[in-house]
């Protein structure tokens, strides 16, 4: 395996738009702009689903990526590390569980009813 240098100013711009794809995401499960002020807030902010999404998106564009755009895939992998860093440091808010819950469907019986 070669080595590759990303030059920082391709790097950034590559943080960037993961950046707005993962407040997208989180946007998508609930999570209110004034808590996705920039990249560490926004991982902190999602909710489990949305970690454990976010976590394969990253994974899927850093493997898509790997080839023509090393950049984008050395991108996907720091942000991968800095979205772990965030989560052990930074466990789910009480907020964000409850979100996660009002996301996930209702439990159903083996029949497929609604269990209340």
């Amino acid at each position: 395996m070669s080595a590759i240098y990303v030059y920082p100013r391709e790097f950034e711009r590559c943080v960037d738009l993961l950046t707005r794809k993962l407040e997208e995401a989180a946007t998508r499960a609930g999570v209110p702009d004034s808590e996705c002020t920039d990249l560490e807030a926004t991982l902190v902010a999602l909710p489990p689903v949305a970690r454990s999404r976010a976590e394969a998106l990253l994974n899927g564009i850093q493997l898509q990526a790997a080839d023509d755009f090393p950049a984008m895939a050395f991108a996907a992998k720091y942000v991968v590390k800095l979205a772990h860093q965030m989560w052990e440091n930074a466990p789910v808010s009480m907020v964000a569980m409850a979100r996660a819950v009002d996301e996930e469907p209702p439990p159903r019986s083996p029949d497929h009813g609604l269990i209340w």
